[in-house]
């Protein structure tokens, strides 16, 4: 080892818009910097752990691991004090230097004393530690990644909140009760055993390739058969069902992990049993405008969520990054053989592992509940005052510290992210002194955390399938129908087959509401009605898309859908007369828009077709078809008629030009689409001429 190591690398700007290592400081340059009176605390730091390691002393530990030149142990705290001499901030980056050394020595009183799992896996002594950059809170107490003698590899974390005993754990668990995936998790029997937890590290799986790749950059993740990917998914969709439900939050790129076993883990479970709201709460799929290195990521970027603010630009000067960091791997991204990323291309299983996972919590309620409570005296979960951002931007001088409370500027002023936490079983706000001792704070009272098995029904589950839906991005052509996992998905609407109760159970929404649907499953997907009206639909389509692309002019296709329209509604209208409309729930959602779609080709038959249209918007109103058949429907028959269309669903080419037909008040259109479930017209179009090479 030498001391250049623990030093961070020059780097430079790719073409890409982040930032790589361009190289390595060289020995000359580390002694430059040395040499310079401001980096006086770095050096300080080096002569005391010269001192300190071989004072270091444990049987669980192997000789080297506290070699001052150990980059893994050493390297973020050289290096984080380096940035800061170099913002002139000496005083603080003592302190840390203090706080670290400290925290080390409670870390090994700890391993000394606590006893380890009875597996050969787990064998001592330790023959490697790594500590994980970035931390900026809780006394820059680090998370350490052990390596053990017999393979195994262990998580220290120095915090008080637990939730990985609540829910990770192999035994008691809320996970153990769901069968969704655990870990070996832990405390010692000291008096201080709630500010600290061991845990079994999450390794990543040995199908590892490459993500996305340019000239100078290639990123690294997990790449599965489709066989893995399905298995991979179906538990993300268990753990983000459980995740929704019990309220577990920043989930965020890095608090994901998959697994060797082809599975998702969350860790470092601080925020729990919090009130949630939406998916995107959690942290595993991501709004609009905010982060989006979530859990669940569904892109290859290139840029990573974090990383120091600083760096070498050269072999001396040390400036502020004005881009982000490349990364190099990623164990959020998830893809497979064929190139898909994410679990879009999987949406049918990532849902029915929702599904399954939110009915057993619904029929375990009573045990979870019960579980949780007898575990709530021993349970710390961290209370988030105010967003990171806005903690952020105080740390980096951007905004006055007296707009805080006294708790948060104590911790401000050492250079920490505020760290708060309460017993799950209530009591006073805590935070964490500069000691490492549990300071109680007056305020925050109204941060209540516990959880509510009233929330564990059927619809709750509905916002949460709704954002994943949404997050996939389905739209009006992507109508999936997934027999062997029983799902059936459209833009508005999820569907499963609940076998084990004889029901179909459908979720439904529009703008404002999600709507809860429950129907027998004996019908739709054996019934003849239901196997007639997909073969028209399978008939159709070939032939519409044929002569599409053809420019509408193959007159031959045109006659032959006429043909074979002209029949389908023959038969169709004995149908209706005998049974009714096929909705949903006499034919299954996919052969039930086959239906609206037949009506919509057909010709002629005006009086029929006009029925046809109330029949539909009495299945709308009650649920058993989307609002937007009723729209296309709608402007179909209108411009047959020759009158102006409502909602802009009908296309035609004038001059080599695709555009809408003409349309009743344009300047309404988007808000008359919106109102029936329907992307903005501009969107659509778009969508059409990409699709036919207009």
């Amino acid at each position: 080892m030498t001391i250049a190591a623990l030093f961070p690398p020059v780097v430079r700007l790719a073409a890409e818009n982040v930032f790589v290592v361009d190289r390595p400081l060289r020995a000359d340059e580390v002694a430059g910097i040395l040499a310079e009176p401001r980096f006086a605390p770095v050096v300080e730091l080096l002569e005391r752990l010269n001192q300190w390691a071989p004072t270091m002393h444990s049987d669980r530990v192997a000789p080297g691991v506290f070699d001052p030149a150990n980059a893994d142990l050493f390297g973020p705290l050289v290096s984080e004090l380096l940035i800061r001499c170099a913002r002139e901030d000496a005083a603080q980056a003592r302190v840390e230097a203090d706080m670290f050394l400290s925290f080390m020595e409670e870390f090994l009183a700890r391993l000394d004393a606590d006893a380890w799992p009875d597996h050969p896996a787990f064998a001592l002594p330790i023959t490697g530690i790594t500590a994980m950059p970035g931390e900026t809170h809780n006394g820059r107490r680090r998370v350490l990644r052990l390596q053990c003698h017999g393979g195994a590899a262990v998580a220290y974390k120095a915090r008080p909140a637990n939730g990985e005993l609540l829910f990770l754990a192999e035994r008691d668990s809320v996970f153990g009760v769901l069968g969704l995936p655990t870990l070996r998790c832990w405390t010692g029997e000291r008096p201080d055993r709630l500010a600290y937890l061991w845990q079994e590290w999450v390794d990543p799986p040995s199908e590892w390739g490459t993500l996305r790749s340019s000239p100078e950059l290639r990123l690294a993740g997990a790449v599965l058969s489709p066989t893995q990917a399905r298995r991979y998914f179906r538990s993300a969709g268990g753990v983000s069902a459980a995740c929704f439900g019990f309220g577990i939050g920043d989930l965020f790129e890095g608090n994901v992990l998959i697994g060797a076993d082809h599975r998702m883990y969350p860790v470092d479970l601080e925020v729990f049993l919090t009130p949630v709201g939406r998916l995107s709460d959690t942290g595993l799929i991501a709004v609009p405008s905010g982060n989006h290195h979530v859990g669940l990521e569904n892109q290859a970027r290139w840029c990573a969520a974090e990383g120091p603010s600083h760096a070498f630009v050269d072999g001396r000067r040390i400036d502020r990054l004005n881009a982000p960091w490349a990364r190099t791997q990623t164990r959020t991204v998830v893809a497979d053989v064929d190139g898909n990323i994410g679990y879009g291309p999987y949406l049918p299983v990532f849902l029915r592992g929702m599904f399954d996972t939110w009915v057993r919590m619904c029929r375990s309620r009573e045990r979870l509940a019960e579980l949780i409570q007898d575990r709530a005296d021993e349970l710390h979960v961290r209370v988030l005052l105010a967003d990171t951002a806005t903690y952020g931007k105080a740390l980096a001088g951007e905004v006055p510290l007296d707009g805080f409370s006294p708790a948060e500027r104590a911790q401000l002023t050492r250079a920490d992210v505020p760290y708060f936490f309460r017993c799950l079983a209530g009591g006073p706000l805590m935070m964490v002194g500069q000691d490492g001792e549990f300071v109680e704070v007056a305020d925050g009272e109204e941060h209540v955390v516990g959880f509510d098995p009233d929330r564990l029904t059927l619809s709750g589950l509905g916002m949460a399938l709704r954002d994943a839906v949404e997050y996939a991005g389905v739209s009006e052509d992507d109508v999936i129908d997934d027999r062997e996992f029983g799902v059936h998905v459209g833009p508005t609407e999820v569907e499963f087959d609940w076998a084990q109760t004889g029901k179909r159970v459908r979720w439904f929404w529009d703008e404002a509401t999600v709507h809860l649907r429950i129907d027998p499953l004996e019908h739709g997907f054996d019934d003849p009605v239901r196997r007639t009206l997909m073969r028209i639909d399978s008939w159709d389509a070939r032939l519409r898309t044929r002569w599409a692309r053809d420019g509408f002019v193959d007159d031959d296709a045109a006659r032959q859908l006429a043909a074979h329209t002209a029949q389908a509604m023959v038969w169709l209208e004995e149908v209706i007369g005998q049974q009714g409309w096929p909705g949903h729930a006499m034919v299954g959602p996919d052969a039930a828009e086959a239906a609206c779609r037949l009506v919509q080709h057909a010709e002629g038959q005006q009086t029929f077709r006009e029925h046809c249209l109330d029949l539909v918007r009495s299945a709308a109103a009650a649920g058993d078809l989307p609002a937007r058949q009723v729209a296309y429907l709608t402007d179909a028959l209108r411009v047959q008629a020759g009158q102006p269309q409502v909602y802009g669903t009908k296309f035609r080419i004038v001059d080599g030009e695709l555009g809408p037909h003409p349309l009743e008040s344009p300047v309404r259109v988007d808000v008359r689409r919106a109102a029936v479930g329907l992307e903005p017209l501009t969107d659509y179009a778009q969508r059409l001429r990409e699709e036919f090479g207009l």
